[in-house]
């Protein structure tokens, strides 16, 4: 199975072209695709199978839009509109309203989708999530979505709006959630 790892595209792409070292495609061109023959034994035995089929389908687009976003997107709204209770995002309450982009995504190993993300509004702070896939086995496919945890990977993620919103212009692929 092929995945695609997105350590923070955008990461990437800006400190690449703040620092001038590169041009924004050189950045692009650097993102590695790893395979599935990569991953530890272990962790395949425990946890690859399903993730082989939550993500057997997946190309280079579906990294940066798929249902895991859309279930998060839809917690956050559930989240705001006092639907779900998280008393971890309760700090960040303010920060959550917006829309957000997408820093990163890879497969968990505990399942699902971890996914690094940042509000448009608070540029400098990047939330971690991570969003479990419900599998039926015996169909080969996704059943459902559910987000596990959401919390603040760090508050200094070293982007600025405008520097989203331009990196966003150049980028098409990614986009506000």
């Amino acid at each position: 199975m092929k995945k695609i790892v997105l350590l923070s595209l955008m990461t990437i792409v800006l400190v690449c072209c703040k620092q001038g070292n590169t041009t924004n495609q050189d950045a692009i061109d650097s993102i590695t695709s790893v395979s599935a023959d990569t991953v530890p034994e272990s962790d395949e035995a425990q946890y690859g199978g399903l993730n082989e089929i939550r993500f057997a389908n997946f190309d280079d687009k579906d990294w940066l839009d798929n249902d895991y976003i859309r279930a998060l997107r839809k917690y956050l709204d559930d989240y705001n509109a006092g639907k779900e209770e998280n008393e971890i995002l309760d700090q960040y309450k303010d920060k959550t309203k917006g829309q957000f982009v997408i820093g990163n995504a890879e497969p968990f190993i505990m399942g699902g989708m971890f996914i690094q993300f940042i509000f448009i509004d608070s540029p400098s702070d990047m939330f971690s999530a991570w969003v479990y896939s419900y599998v039926d086995e015996d169909a080969g496919k996704v059943t459902g979505y559910s987000v596990r945890e959401i919390s603040l990977a760090t508050d200094d993620s070293g982007f600025t709006k405008e520097e989203i919103l331009e990196l966003m212009e150049e980028h098409p692929e990614l986009k506000l959630w």
